[in-house]
C-alpha cells in the first residue's frame, strides 16, 4: 500500500504544487512555463494516511526545459526502506492540460493530468495505472499547500492528506 500512497501522492504533489508556487495565479492568466518556473527549489512534505501513518519526504524541483523536475527522497518508515522518487510535470498545450508523472524505487509509479485552468482547487484525475486514484489540491498562501488524495491499492481504499511547505 505504501507504493501506492507514495505514487499518488508523488506524482499528484507535483502537478499541484505548482499552484502553492505561483501565489493563486491561473493556468487561464499565466503562462505555463512560468507557473512551472515557480516551483524551483525545496519543499518538505508530511503525508499522514487513513491506515493512521505518517510519511516524510523532501523534493527538491528544478527545471528541465519547459518541464520541472522533481527529485524526492524518503526514509525508510513502517518496514519499507529509504527511496527516491523522480517525476516530471508540465503542460500539454495540444490536450490542454497539467500532466505530472513519477517513479520510485519502491516500484511505484504514476500519471495524472488535470484539465483545469486554474491550479487551486484543480482535481486531478488519474491517467496510469487507471482506477489507482485521484487528487484535490489547496493552496494556502505562497509557501504551503495541501493535497488530498483517495484510491486503491493493492486491491484496498485508502486516502491521504498532504501538506507540503517551501524550505
Amino acid at each position: 500500500m505504501l507504493q501506492g500512497v507514495r505514487a499518488v501522492a508523488g506524482a499528484v504533489a507535483m502537478a499541484t504544487a505548482i499552484a502553492a508556487a505561483t501565489s493563486g495565479a491561473s493556468g487561464a492568466t499565466t503562462p505555463p512555463a512560468k507557473q512551472v518556473a515557480a516551483l524551483v527549489g525545496t519543499w518538505t512534505c508530511v503525508t499522514q494516511t487513513s491506515n493512521h501513518r505518517t510519511y516524510r519526504e523532501k523534493d527538491v524541483y528544478a527545471m528541465f526545459g519547459p518541464w520541472v523536475r522533481d527529485v524526492g527522497t524518503y526514509p525508510a518508515a513502517y518496514g519499507q526502506p529509504a527511496g527516491t522518487l523522480v517525476g516530471y510535470v508540465g503542460y500539454d498545450a495540444k490536450h490542454r492540460r497539467w500532466i505530472s508523472t513519477s517513479v520510485d524505487t519502491g516500484s511505484g509509479y504514476a500519471l495524472y493530468y488535470s484539465t483545469s485552468p486554474s491550479l487551486d482547487g484543480s482535481r486531478w484525475s488519474d491517467g496510469y495505472p487507471r482506477g489507482s486514484g485521484g487528487a484535490v489540491f489547496r493552496l494556502h498562501g505562497t509557501t504551503q499547500y495541501t493535497l488530498d488524495a483517495s484510491g486503491t491499492s493493492h486491491g484496498k481504499a485508502f486516502t491521504s492528506h498532504q501538506v507540503c511547505t517551501r524550505s
